[in-house]
């Protein structure tokens, strides 16, 4: 085969969405600017921060539209590194999770998964209550936020740091985590921006201030025990 005839491929630059302050992400390869709509790209959050104590979080994040041969994106998925989330597993403790799907003020549709690790037992009832208050704290939140300040809640770790704080008064939990966030429908295009220019306050009675709740060391220090819990979600 001829050089002539094999395909020329580009290097696309990428940047993060406004919620990330639109930092450079590594380039895509593409066979040209437009096939690189839809694909998606993986970072640690230390890429984007600069801080290596966040390493062991990942975002993805998806291209949806490319403009002067610039590669833009919207956030789709955040996960905690498997590795990190089963270094942290010791014997004795209770693993409960949540499962959440949520919607925000403009129309995304956002899962997330909660995990919290108890030392010793934990009854059931008390579980279910854990359950019930996260998903009532990620609701509540996502209401109240549009699709990326409800993000930036997330990645940033307040979101886990509210819950965390307020589970504290159900049971004695030891290490509460938001490990992983899935988006399933992206924010309603053309959503009037003056809606979510002033949104209601959001901190309530428990705040990311509150006594043990660590919003930016949630990643940092506290993980995520997986070992088998049988009343999953």
């Amino acid at each position: 085969m001829s050089s002539s005839s094999k395909i020329q491929k580009v290097w696309v630059p990428v940047r993060a969405p406004t919620a990330f302050n639109q930092v450079e992400l590594p380039r895509i390869m593409s066979q040209s600017i437009e096939a690189a709509l839809n694909r998606r790209i993986t970072v640690s959050l230390s890429d984007i921060t600069g801080d290596i104590r966040q390493v062991q979080l990942f975002l993805k994040f998806r291209v949806i539209d490319v403009t002067g041969g610039v590669a833009r994106t919207r956030f789709d998925q955040l996960e905690l590194a498997r590795e990190f989330v089963r270094g942290l597993s010791r014997r004795g403790t209770t693993k409960t999770e949540a499962v959440s799907d949520v919607s925000t003020r403009d129309g995304a549709l956002v899962r997330v998964f909660v995990v919290a690790v108890t030392r010793g037992k934990i009854h059931r009832s008390k579980r279910t209550a854990v359950r019930a208050l996260a998903y009532q704290i990620l609701e509540e939140k996502a209401n109240k936020l549009g699709f990326d300040q409800f993000t930036q809640e997330i990645v940033l770790g307040k979101a886990a740091a509210e819950i965390f704080a307020a589970s504290r008064k159900i049971a004695s939990i030891n290490t509460l985590e938001i490990r992983k966030v899935k988006v399933l429908r992206p924010p309603t295009p053309g959503f009037a921006a003056e809606e979510l220019a002033a949104p209601p306050e959001v901190s309530g009675e428990n705040t990311a201030e509150d006594a043990n709740a660590r919003p930016t060391e949630s990643y940092e220090k506290s993980g995520v025990n997986e070992e088998a819990d049988p009343a999953q979600t």
